[in-house]
């Protein structure tokens, strides 16, 4: 047990220190680059780290460095954006299926399971091939695509908490229904949630990836870690910094929420 809270506690600390540092890069990004991350110099391709462009450049004499911290910042717009809306109307869903039941919660998990059959980069796939690709495109497919893994988690625990003792307390009291739901249950569930949520935004983080390196994520001029690592294999013998860079990068932020998310839940959701 003591060996448990000691893995549980690093998994906690590591990850949360890593998505601080991981997150403070990203925003970073919006602000301040050290070059024009489009900005081309014809005698630096493909140069090699060095003091003055610490990641080495492109293909096209590009700063790795910077064109790192602004597609991090089209990373973090499409991974928030995509938990904040499949999220909320994951939880929405899945609140008012496990709280009520019934036929509401037949017809609705049943277009949810529908839509769970496929796989989440293949149903944003039809989304993205219907409404276009694009930063804010893909974070709306991804978005819709996520919704029913957040609808189901949030059923489950609203399932088994709409029968705990303080909440048939609250009901007995005249206690309304969304105060039961709002205020009673969904706090009691957040560990579960915010696990679901760093789940989510690294899934939303690996498919724009994916999806980019395909070609049909972020659009130029806007950089992006999957159009850099789709790019640079080319020339990944002669210059692999272009690609070791982004998908170092890449790797520790996935590996940091993923931990964030697995500390958060067993820290303060009782190991469950």
């Amino acid at each position: 047990m003591k060996n448990k809270r000691k893995i549980n506690s690093y998994n906690f600390t590591v990850g949360l220190i890593l998505t601080l540092t991981m997150a403070g890069i990203m925003i970073l990004g919006f602000f301040w680059t050290p070059y024009d991350p489009e900005v081309m110099t014809g005698s630096l391709k493909l140069s090699a780290p060095a003091f003055s462009h610490i990641f080495g450049c492109d293909q096209f004499g590009r700063d790795v460095f910077s064109r790192i911290l602004n597609g991090a910042g089209s990373t973090l717009v499409i991974g928030v954006g995509t938990i904040l809306i499949g999220g909320s109307i994951g939880v929405l869903l899945g609140a008012v299926t496990g709280y009520f039941g019934g036929w509401a919660d037949e017809i609705i998990m049943r277009v949810n399971d529908a839509l769970a059959a496929f796989p989440s980069v293949l149903l944003a796939l039809v989304i993205i091939s219907v409404a276009g690709s694009g930063t804010y495109r893909v974070m709306l497919a991804l978005g819709i695509a996520f919704i029913p893994s957040f609808a189901r988690v949030v059923r489950g625990e609203f399932m088994r908490l709409r029968e705990a003792g303080y909440v048939i307390s609250a009901r007995l009291t005249g206690v309304s229904v969304p105060r039961i739901m709002f205020v009673h249950i969904l706090p009691n569930i957040l560990p579960a949630l915010l696990s679901a949520l760093t789940i989510g935004f690294n899934n939303a983080v690996l498919a724009e990836t994916g999806l980019s390196y395909l070609g049909i994520g972020v659009q130029p001029p806007d950089a992006s870690l999957g159009r850099m690592l789709s790019e640079s294999q080319t020339y990944f013998a002669s210059a692999p910094w272009c690609a070791v860079f982004p998908g170092l990068f890449l790797v520790l932020l996935v590996l940091g929420v993923g931990m964030l998310g697995e500390g958060i839940l067993d820290r303060f959701g009782g190991g469950r």
